[in-house]
């Protein structure tokens, strides 16, 4: 957990806007051109990418803490998301997007979702 909180911190902190933008890119052509997929746009990879990195955090921490409601994740990533675009629009050289915040509440939801009917299906078993 402790590394992905240093990964993260580094992904969303650092001005490496650029670079991350470029990743994207690659990732996108990559997909396209050997594996033959085409029906996500770059701003998808850049949705689903921004949902992974809070799905990962929520599904860990969700674990730890298994009394917290989904809705709670969903507060909290939302909260942490407005934070981390506020720090990027105000004191970094990034680009703040309320659409990183949609794929990061979302990113977090749906890994709460997915934990909450784990625990519920393992429990009737």
């Amino acid at each position: 957990m402790a590394a992905w909180v240093v990964v993260g911190a580094g992904l969303v902190l650092l001005p490496i806007g650029w670079r991350l933008n470029r990743f994207v890119v690659w990732l996108f052509y990559f997909n396209k051109s050997v594996l033959g997929i085409d029906h996500l746009s770059i701003d998808g990879y850049a949705f689903l990418l921004n949902m992974l990195l809070f799905a990962i955090p929520t599904v860990l921490l969700a674990v730890v803490w298994p009394r917290l409601r989904v809705w709670t994740w969903a507060g909290l990533a939302l909260l942490l998301s407005v934070g981390v675009e506020v720090a990027q629009w105000r004191w970094l050289p990034r680009d703040a997007s309320w659409l990183d915040v949609l794929a990061n509440t979302v990113g977090a939801v749906l890994a709460a979702i997915v934990i909450d009917l784990w625990r519920r299906t393992t429990r009737r078993s």
